[in-house]
């Protein structure tokens, strides 16, 4: 047992080693897949919009079909339906009314003049806040477009979420979202929407004329 034991560890040791080599020539081939089904991925969900976008008309129409097909299977029952929810839509701005002709000037006179000017207060500072952090991404070079804050690299515009549009449209005015175009930085976030350089140096008596 003690002569075949060296043996065996240097079997094992080779076994390993050939182990190892495979590990690392199949390791780029495995990240080489799995970027070519990320681009798979995003060239499907791109195929799928275009798709949408060329037979929007043909796609509303099978929706209509659909919503017939439904509407025979209920046989009747979906007019009843139909009727409820108006009878039920009609009460529910009947009793709104009501509690706003008579409940809510009840309530507010029954306030105390503290809390209403509390309640002043809180809404002053909240417009105050949104009124500077939407001057502040209007004017300040940090949010400008630029280059990347983190690399120094240039930016390149991509597609914005539902977030970003919110943001868009309340606090950051013109929010556009960048990505850095150095592949080891990969930086993304919001910026200040990139005007051309031709609208930015253009003279004031064209301006003047095109006002006229």
């Amino acid at each position: 047992m003690g002569f075949y034991a060296p043996a065996a560890t240097r079997e094992l040791t080779v076994l390993q080693a050939l182990i190892d080599k495979r590990r690392v020539a199949v390791l780029p081939l495995t990240l080489t897949f799995d970027s070519i089904g990320a681009g798979l991925c995003c060239r499907r969900g791109g195929k799928l919009k275009k798709l949408f976008a060329e037979n929007r008309l043909e796609f509303i129409a099978v929706v209509a079909a659909l919503a017939g097909i439904i509407l025979i299977s209920l046989r009747g029952r979906a007019e009843i339906l139909l009727k409820q929810g108006y009878y039920l839509l009609v009460n529910g701005l009947i009793v709104l009314n009501h509690a706003l002709r008579t409940d809510l000037p009840r309530y507010i006179q029954a306030l105390p003049l503290s809390i209403v000017i509390g309640w002043l207060l809180v809404l002053l500072a909240v417009s105050f806040a949104i009124y500077r952090v939407r001057y502040r991404f209007t004017v300040s070079e940090r949010w400008q477009a630029s280059e990347c804050p983190r690399c120094g690299g240039g930016l390149q515009r991509t597609r914005r979420n539902s977030i970003d549009r919110f943001l868009s449209h309340t606090l950051l005015p013109s929010a556009r979202r960048y990505r850095c175009e150095n592949a080891d930085c990969r930086w993304s976030g919001l910026r200040r929407k990139r005007h051309h350089p031709d609208q930015l140096q253009l003279p004031l008596r064209e301006v003047t004329n095109f006002r006229r």
